[in-house]
């Protein structure tokens, strides 16, 4: 009888944190679900571009080991699949934000990658690497252009900055996108630059949706108004 309580109660809290956000979870999805529409269409048109590949300083030395590439999904999914789920339920408005925030970065990566036009990365061990186009087998479909930026470490980084404030989330995260940028480089998907940048634009768009830019902006005007001509 106590458990059945205990159930009930736990759903009618449910309820009450869900109500009055149960519209803007919705908006938000679907506005993230359309950006990454979106993007999925940017990047199959510059697969179809030529481009060069690049010498890379890092990639170039690390070996490329062909179970780190098929491990890198698998890690994604640990890391960001549980980790949304527990953003989801713990701030159902906060999961809201951070849903836009990622329509807004899968947006900025379709125009990155249509806008660089890099080639494959050097030494890709997969079969799609010296091809233009996307290669499908059995099992894949291999795109080897959608390089700038990195959406592997860009959404893991996002989560992580979303997570923060709860320590066991913000560990197991953390530890999720330290794999993923591990696999990305032993397994050559991606140049240095990808993962360095997409840190960078994504710890820009975070900062842009979720950071005090009033205030930035105001202590520079008035840093400008005091100091000397």
């Amino acid at each position: 009888m106590e458990a059945r309580l205990q159930r009930v109660r736990w759903a009618l809290e449910l309820a009450r944190k869900y109500r009055g956000v149960a519209l803007r979870l919705l908006a938000a999805v679907l506005f993230r679900w359309g950006c990454v529409s979106v993007m999925i269409r940017l990047t199959l048109w510059a697969e179809r571009q030529t481009g060069p590949s690049l010498p890379d300083f890092v990639v170039d030395r690390a070996p490329y080991l062909p179970w780190m590439y098929d491990l890198n999904y698998l890690v994604w999914v640990a890391g960001f699949v549980p980790v949304s789920l527990v953003l989801l339920f713990r701030d159902p408005r906060r999961y809201a934000r951070y849903s836009v925030t990622d329509g807004l970065l899968a947006l900025t990566r379709g125009l990155c990658v249509c806008a660089t036009g890099l080639g494959p990365v050097s030494g890709l061990g997969h079969s799609a690497a010296g091809l233009n186009g996307a290669i499908a087998d059995q099992r894949h479909l291999f795109l080897t252009r959608d390089l700038f930026f990195s959406g592997h470490t860009a959404t893991t980084f996002l989560l992580l900055l979303y997570v923060m404030r709860w320590p066991r989330a913000r560990g197991w995260m953390a530890l999720a996108h330290v794999a993923v940028v591990v696999t990305l480089v032993f397994g050559h998907m991606h140049y240095t630059i990808d993962i360095i940048g997409a840190w960078a634009v994504t710890f820009a768009i975070f900062w842009l949706r979720e950071g005090d830019v009033q205030r930035f902006w105001r202590a520079g005007e008035m840093r400008a108004e005091t100091s000397p001509p």
